[in-house]
């Protein structure tokens, strides 16, 4: 819900007003950055650990394995609904015919004797992928993140989303990492599984 606050009063008032809310808005800012630099270090320094701690904390769940098994992929498998698995991989045909066709491949030439230039075009070797899933699913972003990243050659996609009470991510999320090529689909919290992915 958009709240609009309609301000009232001469030019100096309102200014007055505007600089003190963009001055609670810069505090929170720091806030938050001072919150996230924390979270990177201990990351850095304690791992894992650090992320199983953060994720009792911010999400009330207890994580023993980031990995997503392959028996829990197959599962989904078996437990999606047709109709949604048909229209997953309809959106995966659509979404690989199209990004295919923005391959680059690069070029090498020699205008003149003794001169070679070109262009070399690689893919990053290792990305990361993050697929909200707390309150709602969001299939696509799998699709739309994972697929390109296959097409453009990248050899590891770690895919993180976060975990579930039941630690049971959805059906159509593990069935789109099992096919649509994440190498390591994992669980965890959205708010230090950046940090995670970094170090």
């Amino acid at each position: 819900m958009t709240i609009i606050k309609r301000l009232s009063g001469s030019n100096e008032e309102i200014s007055r007003i505007l600089y003190e809310e963009q001055l609670q808005l810069s505090q929170q800012n720091l806030d938050v950055e001072e919150a996230v630099a924390e979270i990177i270090e201990t990351v850095k320094q304690d791992g894992d650990q650090a992320l199983r701690d953060y994720t009792m904390l911010f999400d009330k769940v207890e994580v023993a394995e980031f990995e997503i098994g392959q028996e829990l992929i197959d599962q989904a498998f078996e437990e999606i609904d047709p109709e949604v698995l048909s229209a997953l991989k309809n959106a995966q045909a659509n979404i690989e015919s199209y990004h295919r066709q923005q391959l680059e491949t690069g070029f090498e030439d020699s205008p003149s004797e003794g001169v070679v230039r070109g262009q070399l075009i690689r893919p990053i070797e290792r990305v990361g992928t993050y697929v909200p899933g707390g309150t709602a699913a969001y299939p696509s972003s799998v699709l739309m993140n994972v697929i390109p990243a296959k097409i453009a050659g990248v050899k590891e996609i770690i895919m993180i989303t976060p975990p579930q009470e039941h630690f049971t991510p959805s059906d159509f999320g593990r069935c789109q990492a099992g096919w649509c090529g994440s190498d390591f689909p994992n669980w965890r919290s959205p708010r230090c599984s950046c940090s995670g992915l970094w170090n």
